[in-house]
């Protein structure tokens, strides 16, 4: 996974995925641990525990691999989206595209400092970025860019019609 920079641009930040993401996959897995051990004090048939410890781990190992196969990357031209395990799917989203950017935190988002973004843009669907760190930083991050990027050809207008 990796951004292909165009000439001049940087990248101001890259967010990361909260590690509240994987209290539900970590709570099966707990029980499913907690169900083979139960399972090994029973003498006569514990052939079921490696399936159970199996079954266990896979959701928190595909919400791992998941998280690893996401990048959200906001550089000074563009709002760079990847995602998928398999089957990729990238987006680029302008700057000057991004009309609004919406954060949404529940009460536990809140406490443990993760949240959501919605990314309006014109005529395109909006894109839900969920679960990253520092929800509020990356908004801010974009919402000066956008500010930065939305002035400038103002005074360059401003320019021309003095002349």
């Amino acid at each position: 996974m990796s951004i292909s920079l165009r000439p001049n641009e940087k990248i101001i930040m890259r967010t990361d995925f909260h590690w509240s993401t994987y209290i539900t996959s970590g709570f099966w897995m707990f029980v499913c641990t907690l169900a083979s051990i139960g399972m090994l004090n029973v003498p006569e048939d514990r052939s079921g525990v490696p399936f159970t410890l199996f079954i266990g781990a896979l959701p928190i190992f595909f919400r791992f691999l998941s998280n690893y196969c996401k990048e959200y990357v906001v550089t000074t031209e563009r709002l760079y989206l990847e995602d998928g395990i398999l089957a990729k799917s990238k987006k680029d989203i302008p700057l000057n595209k991004i009309n609004d950017i919406e954060l949404t935190q529940g009460i536990i988002q809140r406490m443990v400092g993760s949240g959501n973004l919605l990314v309006l843009t014109g005529n395109d669907k909006s894109k839900r970025l969920k679960d990253i760190s520092n929800p509020e930083k990356f908004k801010n991050e974009v919402s000066q860019l956008l500010r930065i990027n939305t002035s400038a050809p103002t005074a360059v207008m401003v320019e021309r019609k003095a002349a």
